[in-house]
C-alpha cells in the first residue's frame, strides 16, 4: 500500500493508461529473474513508470492530498501498534472528528478507521510475509493485544486466516501455475 495520498491514480487518456500497462507487465516478467542486468532494467522501468504516472495524472488536474490528512496518515503510522481513536489522531492534527472524517472522505474516499483497519492489515502482511514472528507478536505490533481478536480482523479483511496467508504467501508456485503471479495492472 502506498501512503500519504497514493491511492487513485487518474489517468484519463488510453494512450497513457496502455503504456503504463505495458510498463507494468514488462516489469512483472522481469521480476522473475534473478540476473543482474535484468533486475537494473527492472529499476530503470520503475522509475520510467513513476515519471509517465506522474505525467499522466498532473494532466488530469487533480489536487494533491490535504497536508492534514497526510499527517493524520503519518501519526497513524507511527502508532501502529497502539490503541489509537479517531479523537487522539483528530487531536493531533489539530481538527475535530468530524472535520478529519470529511477531509478523509473527500481526499481518500474512505473513513479515518477503514484507513487504519487498512494500515493494520497492510503491516501485518508484510510481516507475516517476511518475518517468522508468532501470529500474536505480529498482532501485538499492529495493535491487537489478543491473538484471537487479531485472527478475527485479519480474517474478516482477508477472507482468509493470518496462518493460512503466510503458508499460501510462502509457497512459491512454479511458472505458468494458477497461483503464479499475473500482471494485475489497473488503472481508472
Amino acid at each position: 500500500m502506498c501512503t500519504y495520498g497514493v491511492y487513485r491514480l487518474k489517468i484519463g487518456r488510453d494512450d497513457d493508461r496502455r503504456t503504463l500497462q505495458n510498463l507494468f507487465e514488462e516489469m512483472v516478467s522481469l521480476a522473475e529473474s534473478s540476473d543482474t542486468f535484468p533486475q537494473r532494467l527492472l529499476f530503470n522501468l520503475l522509475e520510467q513508470f513513476f515519471i509517465r504516472a506522474h505525467m499522466a495524472h498532473a494532466e488530469t488536474g487533480t489536487t494533491q492530498t490535504d497536508a492534514r490528512v497526510s499527517a493524520a496518515c503519518e501519526f497513524m503510522e507511527q502508532h501502529i501498534g497502539e490503541s489509537v481513536s479517531v479523537a487522539d489522531i483528530a487531536a493531533h492534527c489539530n481538527l475535530s472528528e468530524s472535520r478529519l472524517a470529511h477531509l478523509f472522505k473527500a481526499h481518500l474516499g474512505q473513513s479515518v478507521k477503514t484507513f487504519q483497519d487498512a494500515l493494520r492489515v497492510e503491516q501485518a502482511k508484510r510481516l507475516l510475509a517476511t518475518t517468522q514472528f508468532s501470529i500474536s507478536q505480529i498482532g501485538e505490533h499492529v495493535g491487537y493485544s489478543d491473538a484471537a481478536q487479531f485472527s478475527k480482523f485479519f480474517r474478516r479483511s482477508m477472507k482468509c486466516s493470518p496462518r493460512a496467508f503466510r503458508q499460501e504467501f510462502t509457497q512459491t508456485p512454479p511458472k505458468n501455475h494458477p497461483r503464479a503471479p499475473k500482471s494485475t495492472f489497473s488503472a481508472t
